[in-house]
C-alpha cells in the first residue's frame, strides 16, 4: 500500500509509521493553486511533488520531483513571465511524534523560492517603462514622452500597486 496525499499537500504518515525505514512511493498535489512566494513570485496552477519517502527516527526523508508554474514579473516593464518548474528535490522534515500527517507545502515552496531569481527580464533587450508616463517602451520603441504624464502616469501607478 502506498501513502497518498490527504488534504492537498498533506501526506498521511500512518503507513510510514507502520513501516519505519521502508521506502514507499507517494504523490502529493494541490490543484488550482495561487500561492505567493514573496519577492513578487507566485505559483499558479497545479503544484505536484511525486517520488518516494521513508520515515525513520522522527524524520521524513522525501525525494522526488516538484512540478508547477512559476509566475514572476519583468523588473523593467512588469510583464508577467510564466516559467514551468521541474525541480528534483530531497527533503528532510522533522516530524511531531503524534502527527498523523505532514504538510509539504512550506518545504516545496521554500525549495522553489531558493532556486529561482525573482529579478528577471522578459527579454535581454527589454526597454522597460517610460519613467515619466508609464508607456511600455517595448511596444513603442520610438516613444518620446515630453508630456505631463496624465493618463499613462495613472496606469503606471495602477501597475505598481
Amino acid at each position: 500500500m502506498s501513502p497518498t496525499a490527504r488534504d492537498a499537500l498533506c501526506v498521511d504518515l500512518r503507513e510510514f509509521h507502520a513501516h519505519p525505514g521502508r521506502q514507499l512511493p507517494f504523490a502529493a498535489r494541490e490543484e488550482a493553486v495561487e500561492i505567493a512566494l514573496g519577492g513578487g513570485m507566485s505559483l499558479e496552477g497545479e503544484l505536484r511533488f511525486e517520488g518516494s519517502a521513508w520515515a525513520q527516527l522522527g524524520i521524513l526523508y522525501a525525494t522526488g520531483r516538484i512540478a508547477a508554474t512559476l509566475v514572476r514579473h519583468c523588473r523593467r516593464c512588469l510583464r508577467e513571465i510564466r516559467t514551468p518548474v521541474t525541480l528534483d528535490e530531497s527533503l528532510e522534515i522533522m516530524l511531531d511524534p503524534t502527527a498523523e500527517a505532514v504538510d509539504l507545502a512550506p518545504h516545496l515552496l521554500g525549495a522553489v523560492a531558493a532556486v529561482y531569481d525573482p529579478l528577471v527580464l522578459c527579454r535581454d533587450d527589454c526597454r522597460g517603462l517610460c519613467p515619466r508616463c508609464g508607456t511600455d517602451r517595448n511596444d513603442d520603441p520610438e516613444h518620446d514622452c515630453g508630456g505631463d504624464g496624465g493618463e499613462p502616469a495613472r496606469r503606471l501607478g495602477e501597475l505598481l500597486r
